[in-house]
């Protein structure tokens, strides 16, 4: 099944290892990519406008400016819709650095190929990504240390009103996809607003689980003992745009370019407290939802299946659960992110 198949059907419906190691494998296949094809039309047709939107304090954090990217209509002027792409954690959605051509850019694979096929199918529609508050590119005053889900759901909504503002003709939809802890915030939103439809990709709805997915025990013991965990996070080696707090938890010589390499940064207990108050299934079960699209691969280790079929039982009509036949956490598998999008 192709892309433009997989997107087509996205858009028809809204009218083990841990999660780090995949990350790991993920971002090696796509850095290959890049350099296979540095220069095709699918790269360049994925450059977009880079933006710095404000999010005001929020749940007992500082302010932070967003850093943001947007693809808007090759044609210009508003777009008959836009998709906006939620990324997982740890993780990120652009290259932070700011001393490479690349910055501000679609860094990972998902959303790439997501805005491809997307914006392929649909020459009229906007595809926009960018950083929570407290991931690198995004963590100027609201550290990673800082950050928390219910956060990172008001820097999602100060992203949706952007878009309704700026990007789309008055009245058009936003579809949100949301990946892993981006199908959680995606999942928080379904009521915010009108005109509004939302996509988990390896999402949950139990928050305990959730968070024993997340860490390690050593980590959760962590943050009874000290207030707080060292959180793995992959990130450019020898960047001056990483947080200095980054501690590289296993150095190496790199001799090659644009190598990432894991690290850890510090995150306050603070986390584990706000994510143990979500309420995920309130948020999918109230009535008058928006439509509700639930995709997960049957390989997935990081969060198995089970926790997106209870995610779709919980949630209130209208809903379509999609299963990824081979499909892993991060459907790092081109042909997966092809039939996630069929």
């Amino acid at each position: 099944m192709s892309s433009q198949a997989c997107a087509r059907s996205l858009a028809a419906c809204w009218h083990g290892r841990s999660q780090c190691d995949e990350l790991a494998t993920a971002q090696r296949s796509y850095r290959a990519g890049l350099a296979a094809k540095s220069t095709s039309e699918e790269d360049l047709s994925l450059l977009g406008e880079v933006l710095r939107l404000s999010s005001p304090a929020a749940h007992d954090t500082p302010p932070a400016e967003l850093l943001a990217w947007v693809r808007r209509p090759a044609a210009g002027g508003l777009a008959s819709c836009c998709y906006l792409y939620l990324h997982g954690f740890p993780d990120q959605s652009l290259d932070h650095r700011k001393e490479c051509a690349s910055f501000g850019q679609l860094k990972t694979q998902l959303p790439r190929r997501l805005a491809h096929s997307l914006l392929k199918g649909q020459p009229c529609a906007a595809f926009a990504a960018f950083n929570f508050s407290g991931t690198p590119g995004s963590d100027g005053d609201c550290s990673f240390r800082e950050k928390t889900v219910r956060r990172e759901v008001a820097d999602s909504k100060v992203v949706i009103d952007f878009l309704r503002s700026q990007v789309i003709v008055p009245g058009a939809p936003v579809h949100v996809i949301g990946i892993s802890t981006g199908a959680i915030i995606a999942s928080l939103l379904r009521g915010y607003c009108e005109r509004l439809t939302i996509t988990a990709i390896a999402g949950l709805v139990d928050v305990c689980k959730g968070l024993k997915l997340d860490f390690s025990d050593s980590q959760l013991d962590s943050f009874d003992a000290k207030g707080m965990c060292w959180k793995e996070f992959w990130l450019p080696v020898g960047s001056e745009s990483n947080p200095p707090e980054a501690f590289q938890d296993h150095a190496r010589e790199c001799a090659e370019e644009d190598v990432w390499q894991r690290t850890c940064l510090p995150l306050a207990a603070r986390y584990r407290d706000d994510f143990l108050k979500l309420d995920i299934k309130a948020s999918v079960s109230a009535p008058g939802g928006a439509p509700f699209l639930i995709i997960h691969g049957d390989r997935d280790r990081s969060v198995p299946i089970e926790n997106g079929k209870e995610l779709f039982y919980a949630a209130a009509e209208p809903k379509q659960f999609v299963t990824i036949k081979g499909g892993d956490h991060l459907l790092r598998s081109s042909k997966c992110v092809q039939k996630a999008v069929a």
